[in-house]
């Protein structure tokens, strides 16, 4: 084990000492969260990004593929990380289709 993995070790093992004193000082029982696990992304979406044809000739590809590249960054200024992703991944695959 590395030193600084000791050091992260101990410190957790230090707070949770604390926060189990607390707990039983103001007798709060932990209690596990239960949420329902829901879609990233609205289904809407996900079946715009899904159900267009793909371009045949390069040049429209190419404007495809520059249209996704604005969409992904303006997503990522809107902070959805998620659908920037998606679209990352989309440009990949239309990329390497471009290139055949």
């Amino acid at each position: 084990m590395t030193g600084s993995i000791k050091q992260a070790v101990k410190e957790t093992e230090r707070r949770r000492k604390l926060q189990m004193a607390y707990n039983e000082k103001h007798d709060i029982t932990p209690k596990t969260i239960e949420k329902e696990i829901k879609d990233i992304l609205p289904t809407e979406e996900i079946l715009n990004l899904e159900t267009k044809p793909l371009p045949k000739s390069k040049t429209t590809l190419e404007k495809l593929i520059k249209q996704k590249e604005r969409e992904m960054k303006e997503a990522a200024e809107h902070l959805d990380f998620e659908l920037a992703a998606i679209l990352r991944d989309e440009i990949r695959i239309l990329s390497k289709k471009a290139k055949v």
